[in-house]
């Protein structure tokens, strides 16, 4: 191949760059970009499978509050580890090229196929680059997530008190309840619905929970679902036939009195006052309490693949996941 000072630049492409800004930002920048991409495609994933190797067989056997938004956000975290590294490789590799590499010679290419060079390499940046925005803004959703969780698991402690016994993450069907509480009076299945932005009071109706201002309806419909598989499950697997009595904890809203009186809405503030809650129906003689307590006790997310993938779908419908992530 022909190769060309700097300073014939001009004579040889008389009719287009006088200088080789061009071929120096779409040689150089495609390194850089490889560079990038390899280790992405290669380095990332072999460190990757190799902490999975380590850290197996190391999980928890009791769920966290949040169990299924920790999980999404070690994640989370992990990609944009690895992101953060491919452009720094990028940024390292591109300052060294432009600090120390020869701009004395560039191979002999029309300006053209210079161009289609720059923007093929500009493709992966610019995808980089949404990728990174859309894993920054899903982190802080999960971040608040799971700061609802926790403080949720913070007032529960007050019926741990009063002798509820507490678990978190509990998978159900295709789904993961948030908490169920277990007393002589009942299981209580609780699933925390996140408010829309702007709304200040929510009000349960027959076709889902409303909120003001803006009427926006959101389907309980799958959280009340996985609630009666929970309660088809307890029965099936301890022979205890209980009503299990769904709590929507709603944080930040106001509760309006609705037409619906299946579930208890309350306020994340207020959470524990569903202990005054009591149904004939779902009360627990002593030995049918320590059956259900002794079955939830092997109800984690880690139980099988079944389980794991009804935490996500669960995550999914709580928090939505951008389509780059």
């Amino acid at each position: 191949m022909n190769r060309v000072t700097g300073a014939a630049w001009a004579s040889t492409y008389p009719d287009r760059v006088e200088i080789p800004v061009l071929p120096m930002l779409a040689t150089w920048g495609g390194v850089a970009t490889a560079v990038a991409l390899a280790y992405l495609l290669f380095a990332a994933p072999a460190v990757g499978v190799a902490r999975w190797l380590h850290y197996r067989g190391q999980r928890a056997t009791v769920s966290r509050p949040g169990e299924a938004v920790r999980r999404a956000l070690e994640q989370t975290n992990g990609r944009l580890q690895r992101h953060g590294t491919a452009i720094l490789l990028f940024v390292v590799s591109l300052s060294l090229l432009l600090l120390l590499g020869d701009r004395a010679w560039w191979p002999t290419f029309s300006s053209r196929v210079w161009v289609v060079l720059l923007l093929g390499q500009l493709v992966p940046q610019v995808y980089g680059m949404v990728k990174l925005v859309q894993l920054l803004a899903y982190r802080r959703r999960l971040i608040r997530l799971l700061r609802l969780h926790e403080a949720l698991a913070a007032r529960l402690a007050e019926a741990q008190m009063r002798g509820y016994r507490m678990r978190y993450a509990v998978p159900s069907g295709q789904a993961v309840i948030d908490a169920v509480a277990t007393a002589p009076n009942g299981v209580y299945a609780m699933h925390i619905v996140v408010p829309p932005a702007g709304a200040n009071a929510a009000q349960l109706r027959s076709d889902g929970l409303h909120f003001h201002p803006g009427g926006q309806v959101y389907a309980v419909k799958p959280a009340f679902d996985a609630m009666a598989v929970l309660q088809r499950e307890i029965a099936a697997a301890t022979g205890v036939r209980s009503l299990v009595q769904p709590v929507l904890v709603v944080p930040d809203c106001r509760v309006n009195r609705g037409d619906d009186d299946s579930a208890l809405v309350v306020k994340l503030e207020s959470c524990v006052s569903f202990v005054g809650w009591r149904n004939p129906d779902a009360f627990l003689m002593e030995d049918e309490l320590a059956r259900v307590d002794a079955w939830l006790a092997d109800q984690t997310i880690e139980r099988d693949r079944a389980a794991r993938d009804a935490a996500e779908i669960t995550l999914g419908n709580a928090v939505r996941r951008p389509a780059l992530v």
